[in-house]
């Protein structure tokens, strides 16, 4: 039993004057030294009376404390608590001796088809070292804690994945107006690119590297996160933007500027790895009021040789993604091996157009084929929806809520707990409330 006022004196002197008679009684059984008992005793009583004290506190809380990302608007904001939470907790489950090299982050607002296996590829892939932050909307957070639910390695995995719910409207524009149908996912005003842009969103992070993944990318095979953080590129991603479509690899002297970047293109930042202090730095010197698309911002910095900045090699952003399907599997300088991407980025969009090397990436990324096929279907909606694990085994149902309005909606930016019901669609289902041309939903960033 845990005494309803833990921290009282009469608490205290009860189970000080507890501890002294069982060690008497001990010393007269079994002949064991009285102070010995009394210290193996006390250690036992400091357990029990911190037991207390915690159960005191979520009882007249409601339940264990929950951890939020930074709202932009708050002015007393501080930093550093969703990823260092996990951090701590990641590595206190795994025995690691050291903080974590890296975090990361899921950001996913709706009710994705292919959340659930891109969420169960990066657990599989990442290993334990690597604690993972999923940042929701509030009418998605029955589905992504009912995802977790449905598969065990996620179940087994819940230490070291963090919860945290914002709003979109808390950053940008949940759907900037364009021309047409749809939502202007390219504008600055977007949510997801002023959140990508916005220093207290990397504040956040205590981790020196970030890895991050939306609804449309896929781990394809165990990521080296120590080699990664060990070879320190500010920035790596897949690489994008080429007017002329698919661009094979050829080996070049890298030159200070790293990978060889023709007019137009970037390094795309739908999968990719970057270096917290570099975007902080990248932030910090060209942020503007009117505000960046996530992918120019850190180009801007990345062609104006930011202080600190090392740059990514050709072979380096090719091994690391398939961006759009604009660069795929290639021949390895040093090898000469066949080299597929850790990761791939929508390849389809470009890459379907070159059957024989899209066909190689699939076979090099298991998984890609439903990855591609999940994200041509609508988003979720209902009482129930569907969790599809890596593994490709058949789907698990599960009770999610998904686009039910209700009658109560908490402004602002809230926190969720668990067994909540009825979260209302607050926000717009954008950008994935569309088609887009090419017939697959739109990416949070839509790069």
């Amino acid at each position: 039993q845990v005494p309803s006022k833990a921290s009282s004196p009469s608490s205290r002197e009860a189970t000080i004057g507890f501890m002294e008679r069982t060690a008497q009684q001990w010393h007269q059984r079994h002949r064991v030294p009285s102070l010995l008992c009394l210290l193996l005793l006390a250690g036992a009583a400091l357990a029990y009376l911190r037991t207390a004290r915690l159960l005191a506190t979520l009882t007249k809380s409601g339940g264990p404390p929950q951890l939020i990302l930074p709202e932009p608007s708050r002015a007393n904001f501080t930093r550093a608590d969703a990823t260092r939470a996990a951090a701590q907790n990641a590595s206190a489950g795994a025995g690691l001796p050291t903080a974590a090299l890296a975090t990361a982050v899921l950001v996913e607002t709706r009710c994705h088809p292919a959340f659930s296996l891109v969420l169960h590829s990066a657990v599989r892939n990442l290993g334990p070292d690597v604690p993972i932050v999923v940042v929701h909307s509030p009418h998605n957070a029955i589905f992504v804690r009912g995802v977790i639910a449905a598969i065990p390695e996620l179940v087994d995995a819940r230490q070291r994945i963090a919860l945290q719910e914002t709003r979109e409207s808390e950053w940008g524009q949940p759907c900037p107006a364009r021309r047409g149908n749809g939502c202007g996912i390219y504008s600055k005003d977007f949510w997801y690119s002023r959140m990508f842009t916005s220093l207290k969103f990397w504040e956040a992070f205590t981790t020196p590297y970030v890895l991050t993944l939306q609804s449309d990318t896929l781990m394809c095979r165990p990521f080296p996160t120590k080699k990664l953080v060990e070879q320190g590129a500010s920035f790596t991603g897949g690489v994008s933007g080429m007017k002329a479509g698919f661009k094979r690899y050829t080996p070049v002297a890298n030159p200070r500027n790293g990978v060889v970047l023709d007019q137009g293109e970037h390094l795309n930042g739908g999968v990719s790895f970057r270096s917290v202090q570099w975007v902080k730095n990248c932030i910090r010197k060209h942020q503007r009021r009117e505000g960046w698309i996530e992918d120019e911002l850190y180009r801007e910095c990345r062609e104006n040789d930011i202080n600190g900045t090392i740059y990514e090699t050709e072979v380096g952003a090719y091994t690391f993604s398939s961006d759009n399907g604009k660069t795929m599997c290639f021949e390895d300088p040093t090898s000469r091996s066949r080299m597929c991407p850790l990761c791939v980025h929508k390849p389809w969009i470009h890459g379907r157009k070159k059957k024989e090397a899209y066909a190689e990436l699939q076979l090099g990324c298991p998984g890609l084929k439903m990855l591609q096929n999940l994200n041509g279907q609508g988003l979720q909606r209902g009482e129930t929806c569907m969790a599809h694990d890596a593994k490709g085994g058949r789907p698990t149902t599960f009770k999610c809520q998904c686009g039910i309005p209700t009658r109560t909606s908490t402004p602002g930016f809230s926190k969720t707990t668990n067994g909540t019901k009825g979260v209302p669609p607050t926000e717009t289902n954008a950008p994935g409330s569309s088609k887009t041309t090419n017939g697959t939903e739109g990416a949070p960033n839509g790069g």
